[in-house]
């Protein structure tokens, strides 16, 4: 499966960490919009990036947005638990379980869609939905 990112353009080079693993992906000139577990159509060449670790397959597109907040759209693999990282400071942010997901900043359940703060960067996400 190849995961759709949107980066708007911007000024500053950044390095985009895998959500899956916390690694180094790429670094990105401007700022990621959306991080969606899906190929989205494009007239863009496409061109797929892969994390070296967990070798999650990338596919960066331009995206005109002034939003701050990333969209996000969450894919449940099929291990029993798994952990989701900021893409911008590698900070585990979500474990996500087969019933319920867990914001690993208070320990509380999450109902989606909701609204998220990395505490650390504090980049924003709006999470809207797991797909399976």
């Amino acid at each position: 499966m190849v995961n759709t990112i949107g980066v708007s353009k911007g000024e500053k080079l950044s390095l985009f960490r895998c959500p899956n693993c916390g690694s180094g992906v790429c670094q990105v000139l401007g700022q990621v919009v959306k991080i969606y577990p899906m190929v989205e159509p494009s007239s863009e060449v496409m061109t797929i990036h892969r994390c070296q670790e967990c070798k999650t397959l990338y596919n960066f597109q331009t995206r005109v947005s002034s939003n701050k907040t990333i969209r996000v759209k969450l894919f449940r693999n099929n291990l029993p638990d798994q952990v989701w990282y900021c893409h911008t400071c590698r900070t585990p942010l979500l474990r996500i379980m087969d019933d319920k997901i867990v914001n690993l900043n208070d320990r509380k359940i999450l109902e989606l869609p909701v609204y998220l703060t990395c505490g650390v960067c504090l980049t924003n996400y709006d999470l809207l939905e797991v797909l399976k």
